[in-house]
């Protein structure tokens, strides 16, 4: 087995029945193509039938695709360790099904269950009403460490572990885009022949997230887990596409950034795509970012200002406290995309800092390529 879908995104895998075709899996990837392990086809956030088989690389077209990556444990505990299997079954079974909903609306669900026949392909997850009525499926495809962002306003995280004839695993997903507050999840599972299992239902119960141990594989969206004080449920920038990972910030900043003082004239054209923005493309990664440090000499409103030289330089502008972690509140003070300030209109963006502090500006080009910008900020009287 590998390349599970759930409701329409993608989940890493790992097996450890060679039969089954799988590879370890990892976290899936935003920018098309496949690696390691084997995906489904998405096309515009929606699953297509085309099945995969064991092993094989899927495709999508603006969607993500399973990489190599961390397998072992899994969140809240939820997937380690060997799946009792009594008998083979014809299709898969799903034994269990825990799921939670947090205050803002975050979904983590937990399942165990035995496979049938063939490998699993695909894992449906709907979301019901008290009335048990279908309110969607998870739209978009899946990362492992997404966050609602302009473009997308869902986000999700997923682990799968296969051991013999058993699975079990976890997804966690924040979908802005439901209309009304799910009570209940539903479950099915589809092997390669399109058969289904017998859909398991579960109530939306109040979280109790696990805690988590630094290094550990952990829930972004913190409704099955959470991790310890001072660490980060997230990914490094440039660190790959890997699982996120309970994490503590350097004190400084291990990047070689520019200082911005005053304005700067600069060029994002041979600058990586690896940076996280909440108002960009899925994990921020539209087009070359260059970042600038910045040191605020007053407390006040500064205002941050980037304009670009060359078409499509400067499409959005953000503003974080660390700057190679990105997930707003965490990390993210403030982020400006072009979509809302209008083409050819300078990107600004207005944000508190006390005396002292220092913060990280990047300015992100299209998916084209990069060119020259202006960036200035002005600080307060």
């Amino acid at each position: 087995m590998c390349g599970l879908l759930f409701a329409s995104f993608l989940a890493a895998c790992s097996s450890s029945d060679p039969e089954k075709g799988a590879t370890s899996g990892g976290a899936p990837s935003a920018t098309g193509g496949a690696t390691a392990g084997s995906s489904g086809n998405a096309t515009g956030g929606t699953t297509t039938g085309g099945a995969v088989t064991g092993g094989t690389g899927g495709s999508s077209a603006g969607a993500g695709a399973n990489s190599g990556g961390v397998s072992g444990g899994a969140s809240g505990g939820s997937t380690g360790g060997a799946v009792s299997t009594p008998q083979p079954t014809d299709v898969a079974v799903i034994d269990s099904v825990v799921a939670f909903i947090g205050e803002q609306g975050a979904i983590g669900v937990k399942f165990q269950g035995r496979l049938g026949a063939l490998p699993v392909q695909l894992l449906y997850v709907d979301f019901l009403d008290a009335a048990g009525v279908e309110l969607g499926q998870v739209a978009g495809w899946g990362e492992w460490f997404a966050r609602p962002n302009r473009f997308f306003p869902q986000g999700s995280a997923g682990r799968v572990e296969q051991v013999g004839d058993g699975f079990s695993g976890f997804i966690s997903v924040l979908d802005e885009s439901l209309e009304g507050r799910p009570e209940r999840v539903r479950v099915t599972l589809r092997d390669r022949e399109l058969k289904d299992s017998e859909p398991v239902e579960a109530e939306l119960e109040e979280p109790a997230p696990e805690p988590r141990e630094n290094g550990a594989l952990c829930d972004p969206f913190e409704v099955l887990d959470r991790c310890g004080d001072g660490a980060l449920c997230d990914v490094v920038n440039g660190a790959g596409l890997v699982a996120p990972t309970c994490q503590i910030p350097e004190p400084t900043c291990p990047l070689d950034l520019p200082l911005l003082e005053g304005s700067v004239e600069a060029d994002n054209s041979d600058s990586p795509d690896s940076t996280d923005s909440s108002c960009t493309f899925t994990r921020g990664r539209l087009g070359n970012d260059q970042g600038h440090t910045f040191v605020a000499a007053r407390s006040g409103t500064h205002r941050f200002r980037a304009e670009e030289t060359d078409y499509q330089a400067a499409l959005s502008l953000s503003v974080r406290k660390i700057c190679n972690f990105g997930r707003a509140g965490d990390s993210e003070l403030g982020c400006v995309h072009q979509r809302d300030a209008g083409e050819g209109v300078p990107l600004e963006l207005d944000d508190e800092l006390e005396a002292g502090q220092t913060v990280f500006v990047f300015v992100e080009s299209s998916w084209v390529n990069g060119g020259q910008y202006a960036l200035s900020v002005e600080e307060p009287d």
